[in-house]
């Protein structure tokens, strides 16, 4: 059997070179991107110990629903909030008036593709956000894909010029054109504390909206304002 004998040098290097193999990878993992790009994405609902949510529209179709949709949330005392992108906006600036005069908050759709950078969100954000502003002279605070994503470049545009990315943790999918029922149905089976419930106009949902504010209501839960739910800790998880 041989014995090897490594002199006081030797085993100072070999020691050396066991401890970098250890670090590197150690300090490699430390500099992956942490929280500011994890947590980096929109909101979907309210962590809130009390039985409140918000109803959000996202507007789109022809805006011939409109009048009825407002004189049912007004009929409920129903606040809401309505995303426009700034195409909708442009060509519906009565609509976008009424809804603004009826006290519920209108904000920007955004509008841009899914791997879009945070310039480009920003970009569309912004523009949308405009052509609101010079119909309501009002700014909301608050922006929306127009599709549901957790797009970090979307959340990261909204935080750094000072708005709130919302999504939605309850999607209605009256889009689909399902009866009151069906949606009603749908939205008890998935509410909770602090929800964000979506749905759109343009859809045979917008005519029913006062049995489906009826229903929320006795299921236990109370309709407030989007501003009223939002800032506060918040779930950054879709469901």
């Amino acid at each position: 059997m041989r014995i090897f004998v490594m002199d006081k040098y030797t085993g100072l290097c070999l020691c050396l070179l066991c401890a970098l193999l250890i670090a590197v990878p150690v300090l490699w993992y430390q500099t992956e991107p942490t929280s500011a790009s994890v947590s980096a994405v929109p909101v979907c609902a309210a962590e809130t110990s009390e039985p409140i949510l918000a109803l959000t529209f996202n507007l789109s179709g022809d805006g011939s629903d409109i009048p009825a949709l407002l004189a049912s949330l007004s009929d409920t005392q129903c606040p809401a909030t309505f995303f426009a992108s700034a195409d909708w906006a442009s060509m519906h600036t009565e609509q976008i008036h009424q809804i603004s005069d009826a006290g519920h908050t209108v904000a920007p759709l955004a509008d841009a593709p899914p791997k879009a950078d945070a310039k480009t969100w920003l970009s569309s954000i912004n523009q949308a956000e405009q052509v609101i502003s010079d119909i309501t002279g009002i700014a909301s605070g608050f922006s929306r894909c127009a599709e549901n994503t957790n797009a970090s470049s979307f959340a990261e545009a909204c935080r750094q010029s000072g708005r709130i990315p919302v999504a939605w943790s309850v999607d209605s999918l009256d889009w689909r054109n399902f009866s009151a029922e069906q949606i009603t149905f749908r939205l008890k089976d998935h509410m909770e504390k602090g929800a964000i419930l979506r749905f759109q106009t343009g859809t045979q949902a917008t005519n029913k909206i006062s049995e489906i504010v009826t229903a929320i209501r006795s299921a236990g839960y109370t309709p407030v304002p989007l501003q009223t739910l939002l800032p506060a800790p918040v779930s950054e998880n879709f469901s």
